[in-house]
């Protein structure tokens, strides 16, 4: 595969602490875990490392502490091939961790302690961002979301997460209209239909952003300017979900900036997410360009979008 096009991501810089359980604890108790993966997280740096193996020069823009667990996040970046030049040091924090049960059904359920990231503000060399091909935001609060948007980078696309409660309905619709593509859940893309008063179809058109409602294991609605559609999950035995909604934009992302085609780019990012949820852990499993290609040859029919 040739040289593929340049992507920075912004968002959260955690350290995740994942345990895997038959079942939940009940209050007043501890419980052996089934097996333990510490690892870098934080969905702007999954989405990072994840274009990375899908051939995309990766740049990660976050900020962690000056402790041994923000050491360890740039030193594991690093490693992974991902650009970490952007991260700022916070002085007097705590490095973001995220502790994460992960069930029988590879669902997660997590407790996130935020400390660095809570710094995470633009800086004058953010200026650099205006050379990617595409700037991802994902959990950024609306501070840093509103100077990116201002600043009208060729590509952006978004994806609220964990941040999503920081923001007013408004907020949120400002936000679609200065991007390309936005990654929603289904509690937010009916918040937001409320407010306008619109179906998700509508908004998609109205803003001029495509958005990608997420239904988790149920797999995607899309809506945009070309139409509506909807692209089931692939059946999988899931080991652990974390990451791969990141996994998904990452591949959908990197799909319509080289083809154009979003029905096309749902396809690889649904291979993409069946892929990564084989693995434990928020890097584990992420896969390549190769594999996803493999996978999507094989399961050509069971990727065709079902129009809405």
């Amino acid at each position: 595969m040739a040289a593929g096009p340049t992507i920075a991501s912004i968002g959260n810089a955690n350290i995740d602490f994942s345990y895997k359980l038959k079942r939940l604890p009940l209050s007043d108790t501890v419980i052996p875990a089934e097996g333990y993966v510490i690892g870098t997280g934080g969905s702007a740096s999954n989405y990072a490392y994840a274009a990375r193996r899908l051939g995309a020069v990766a740049k990660f823009y976050g900020a962690v502490a000056h402790d041994i667990l923000g050491n360890y996040f740039i030193d594991e970046l690093e490693r992974l091939g991902v650009d970490v030049s952007g991260v700022q040091v916070v002085e007097g924090e705590h490095t973001g961790t995220v502790s994460l049960w992960i069930d029988e059904k590879g669902e997660k359920h997590g407790v996130a302690w935020r400390g660095a990231n809570l710094g995470l503000t633009p800086k004058p060399e953010w200026s650099e961002l205006g050379s990617a091909d595409l700037v991802h935001l994902a959990g950024c609060s609306p501070e840093v979301t509103s100077w990116v948007v201002s600043h009208k980078h060729r590509i952006l696309t978004i994806d609220p997460g964990s941040a999503s409660g920081l923001y007013s309905a408004a907020e949120l619709y400002r936000m679609l209209s200065g991007s390309s593509i936005a990654y929603l859940s289904e509690k937010e893309v009916r918040s937001l239909a409320e407010f306008r008063g619109e179906s998700p179809g509508a908004m998609a058109r109205s803003s001029g952003c495509t958005i990608v409602e997420k239904m988790g294991s149920a797999g995607v609605k899309v809506f945009s300017k070309g139409g509506d559609f909807e692209m089931r999950a692939l059946p999988v035995q899931a080991v652990d979900a974390t990451a791969a909604g990141d996994v998904f934009a990452a591949a959908f992302d990197i799909s319509v900036l080289t083809t154009k085609d979003i029905q096309l780019a749902a396809s690889w990012a649904t291979a993409a997410a069946a892929l990564k949820v084989a693995h434990a852990g928020a890097k584990s499993g992420a896969p390549s360009y190769e594999e996803v290609a493999k996978l999507v040859h094989s399961s050509e029919e069971q990727l065709r979008p079902k129009p809405l």
